[in-house]
């Protein structure tokens, strides 16, 4: 029993690490997608209202990156494997529907 709980802390680490590393990936991008918004445009000329929904937009694409760099695996897995032991026949409902649109993709790209 120590060995597995010892492999699985080990595993959990090395995906941890991937996990954080995606995690901080994707974050990064959209920053730069924000960074963009605030770019001065050479041929346009912004109007006040405009810029106001600019800044106002980048606001939430930031916040936006501040989420996903506070996701915790480890907190995720345990929520994600509480709420399937609660509800099984949803989760097996929604897996199954899930399988059929891919699989419809899938199909329908051949």
């Amino acid at each position: 029993m120590e060995n597995i709980e010892r492999n699985t802390s080990m595993e959990s680490g090395e995906c941890g690490r991937q996990f954080a590393r995606i995690r901080n990936q994707v974050a990064s991008a959209i920053r730069q997608t924000a960074d963009a918004l605030s770019l001065p445009r050479e041929a346009q000329s912004e109007s006040g209202e405009l810029k106001h929904m600019g800044m106002q937009a980048r606001g939430w694409i930031e916040g936006a990156a501040d989420q996903i760099e506070k996701i915790d695996p480890i907190k995720m897995k345990k929520d994600f494997t509480e709420r399937i032991q609660r509800n099984p026949g949803t989760s097996l409902l929604t897996a199954a529907a899930v399988g059929l649109l891919v699989g419809i993709v899938v199909v329908r790209r051949r």
